[in-house]
């Protein structure tokens, strides 16, 4: 009896710490931020944390998070909305940032636990570049959608590989073509966090 007790105890605890699946982003947020908080560059922690809720928001009420329908999702759903020092930002953290996702998802106390699958480095640049690709011309034929209907796969991907090289993304080839190229917020529907953070991406620069 005390023993059945005992396991009853530990049951009657462990359900108490459980939480619901609309407290997810709360407590990865905080994880994260707990995590991360020596980082002495506040646009980098703006910009991770607001990335980790965008992708939260995709995952839903999803078991298997799978980190590559995640990024494309998140990045369809942000495209030019955001800078190109945005992508770059992510692709600089994305080793520490796929760690953290590894070791927290998982511990997220749901009853029905959380699984993690991540993807390689490679991949998670060639997601980000596929994206710089599709949003530049996206941002140039803006006022002529007929000409984006008829955009071919071969010149999104031709544009892709000049993004990239032996070490990665070519960020220096990105800043030059993007150099002229405004984002697609509507300025006035934005809180004046937004407005500072999109104003200190823009100030990134590629010294190379």
């Amino acid at each position: 009896m005390k023993q059945q007790k005992n396991v009853a105890r530990r049951q009657l605890d462990h359900n108490s710490k459980t939480i619901m699946n609309d407290k997810i982003a709360d407590f990865l947020t905080v994880r994260y931020h707990l995590m991360n908080q020596k980082q002495p560059v506040w646009v980098i922690q703006e910009t991770m944390l607001r990335f980790l809720n965008i992708l939260i928001d995709q995952f839903g009420t999803q078991t298997i998070w799978n980190l590559e329908d995640g990024l494309e999702q998140s990045f369809k759903t942000i495209g030019n909305q955001v800078p190109w020092q945005f992508y770059y930002i992510l692709s600089l953290q994305k080793t520490n940032f796929m760690k953290f996702l590894k070791r927290e998802v998982p511990a997220v106390p749901l009853k029905d636990r959380l699984i993690m699958v991540n993807v390689s480095l490679q991949t998670f640049d060639e997601i980000v570049t596929q994206h710089l690709a599709l949003n530049w011309f996206a941002a140039q034929y803006r006022n002529q959608p007929e000409k984006l209907q008829q955009l071919q796969a071969t010149q999104i991907s031709d544009l892709q590989k000049s993004f990239l090289n032996e070490e990665g993304v070519a960020w220096k080839s990105v800043e030059v073509l993007y150099l002229n190229q405004a984002i697609a917020s509507d300025k006035s529907s934005l809180d004046s966090q937004t407005r500072k953070w999109i104003a200190a991406l823009k100030q990134i620069e590629i010294n190379l």
